[in-house]
């Protein structure tokens, strides 16, 4: 028998994934347990899963403060940057900080303009 190291999951030897949670990370069952182990029980030494790819993270805080809005409207470039640096981890602020930055773009262009004209 196997066991699955995130959802602790009693699995036949042919299973080479968890269909519980999708975690690939199996380990064999050294004990020979003869009761299942249930999700979130813990197996044997084992006090917490071992990491893997079906681990979750925990949640980040997607809070933009001011200053980086008011960054990324001084430094255009800068609000760009931080949209494809937390597209994937801060949805939210990527947003605002490109939104902000595109319109700090927009206003320095028309400044630019107004100014050689």
């Amino acid at each position: 028998m196997k066991i699955c190291t995130a959802c602790r999951s009693q699995l036949p030897d042919t299973y080479t994934a968890c269909p519980n949670c999708g975690n690939t990370n199996l380990v064999m069952d050294q004990n020979n347990m003869q009761q299942p182990v249930m999700p979130g029980q813990p197996m044997g030494n084992m006090q917490q899963p071992m990491p893997g790819p079906g681990m979750q993270q925990a949640p980040v805080a997607d809070n933009c403060g001011i200053g980086w809005l008011i960054l990324s409207f001084l430094i255009p470039l800068a609000g760009i940057i931080l949209f494809f640096v937390w597209k994937n981890t801060k949805p939210q602020s990527s947003k605002k900080c490109g939104i902000v930055g595109l319109i700090g773009w927009a206003f320095w262009f028309i400044i630019n303009m107004m100014g050689q004209a």
